[in-house]
């Protein structure tokens, strides 16, 4: 674990003891780990994964991302976390000498009100960049919607056995994930899904990843790709994105595809697929 990400997090204000911080407790898959070590291992997947400017700014991001929007904590402010990345993003292409290690002492919203109109035309951008897209429907995966929990279950034992996606395994945490049913749940299911193993490779999507001039290298794999859960909000946002790889990457959980991402994987439009959610 970044040694200086523990001290940012250590020395953040949320409520909880350093005992608790320090403490293993036990996860889904079994393994024993400290909140501090998880938390940490979400925020290097959620925004320092391979960005440098991110990096340098790491006591702001972790005070917003973890004290304000609580990352690796709940699954309450999901959405927000989305926009903050993009804000990062906008911040980082606009103004990146402008911001010190602590993003100037900023709250989330201040920096939200000040960016919103170039938020809004980053996620406008990546609208239009699908609508532009010629589309031609991958007739090998399915997309399916969870209207319970009951259903969730049947999906977890096809997860990594070492990080299962929560939700398949904790009812609290379906709730939390669904926010009680204002978002929409769905999996994202390669007709091949039950048979690809963890030790498959990239024979289905070696051409996929080359368009997105992405490494071939895990999580995105075929064991990765061929499972997805997604959970959209009501106006079509896209609140989260998790492999079933999970937790076993800093990148495959919450953060895995975006909309473009999706759009050429499944060959449809997302906006196309999710614009009816209620």
């Amino acid at each position: 674990m970044d040694s200086s990400l523990h001290d940012v997090l250590m020395g953040i204000e949320t409520g909880l003891s350093r005992s608790w911080w320090t403490t293993p407790q036990k996860m889904t898959g079994g393994k024993m780990v400290s909140p501090v070590v998880f938390v940490s291992f979400a925020l290097t997947g959620y925004f320092h994964f391979d960005n440098p400017w991110q990096n340098q700014r790491k006591a702001g991001i972790a005070r917003i991302a973890v004290g304000e929007l609580k990352l690796g904590l709940s699954f309450v402010y999901l959405k927000e976390l989305r926009s903050f990345k993009i804000l990062l993003r906008v911040m980082e292409q606009e103004l990146s000498s402008n911001y010190d290690t602590n993003l100037n002492g900023e709250s989330y919203i201040s920096l939200y009100k000040k960016y919103l109109h170039r938020v809004l035309d980053e996620e406008n951008e990546t609208m239009r960049k699908i609508y532009s897209l010629d589309l031609v429907a991958n007739n090998d995966f399915t997309i399916k919607q969870i209207s319970s929990y009951k259903e969730m279950q049947s999906y977890g034992d096809y997860t990594f056995s070492s990080s299962p996606w929560c939700v398949s395994f904790s009812e609290k945490k379906f709730n939390a994930l669904s926010a009680k049913g204002n978002n929409a749940l769905f999996v994202v299911l390669h007709k091949d899904y039950q048979l690809i193993t963890e030790q498959d490779g990239f024979k289905r999507c070696k051409n996929y990843l080359q368009t997105f001039k992405r490494a071939i290298q895990s999580p995105y794999d075929d064991f990765g790709l061929s499972m997805i859960l997604l959970a959209i909000a009501p106006d079509s946002t896209l609140v989260s994105c998790s492999s079933r790889w999970n937790h076993a990457y800093p990148h495959s959980t919450h953060d895995y595809l975006d909309e473009l991402e999706l759009s050429m994987l499944l060959g449809r439009n997302y906006y196309e697929i999710f614009k009816h959610i209620v």
